[in-house]
């Protein structure tokens, strides 16, 4: 999990301290700092206690063995599904070499299948990690060298439309180029 520090007392409650970034990659984002509350105060520390959004944004990204009963335990208790989207698209925009909605992705349905629930928006999520794994497909491809539409949709075995939808969308960003009806990887951008 990369922690910076692990500290448990006698009873077996465990502090995870991680500094900025949280089990290796999620960027501890100025909304979660927002929706952290006050939790004690020490002398020279504050200690502030993440929202159950967070934490079981968290918890869906590892896979430790507790992990999907303390997710269970918290979509029992209710949770905002709407922070959780808008955090884990956002987490997926702060580092674009991880694949954090399809990670996500993952821990949410182990806990779909595990505890037979049904989670709000589990079409939503799994949408938004199929065009994040396209998403990098498509780059990885004309990476390796420039390919046309029909290259793309021979090799990723998708629908046109779809593989269009992200060429689109990547040169809109000027993420890709186009000529010769062949598309490949700007490289300015891409630095």
């Amino acid at each position: 999990m990369k922690t910076r520090k692990i500290i448990e007392n006698t009873d077996g409650f465990r502090w995870d301290i991680f500094e900025n970034k949280i089990c290796g990659g999620l960027t501890f984002s100025e909304d979660m700092k927002k929706r952290s509350k006050p939790f004690k105060k020490f002398n020279n520390i504050k200690t502030f206690l993440i929202s159950p959004e967070d934490i079981f944004i968290l918890k869906s990204v590892t896979s430790r063995l507790r992990d999907r009963e303390d997710m269970f335990t918290l979509f029992s208790h209710g949770l905002n599904v709407d922070i959780i989207k808008k955090e884990i698209q956002k987490q997926s925009k702060l580092d674009e070499d991880k694949a954090w909605l399809s990670y996500f992705f993952v821990g949410l349905d182990e806990l779909v299948s595990e505890y037979n629930i049904i989670f709000p928006d589990y079409d939503e999520f799994l949408r938004l990690a199929e065009d994040e794994m396209l998403e990098k497909f498509v780059i990885e491809f004309i990476q390796q060298k420039p390919l046309s539409l029909n290259e793309l949709v021979s090799k990723l075995k998708c629908g046109k439309e779809e593989i269009k939808r992200v060429l689109e969308k990547f040169i809109e960003k000027d993420k890709i180029l186009k000529s010769n009806g062949k598309f490949y990887l700007n490289k300015q951008k891409s630095k």
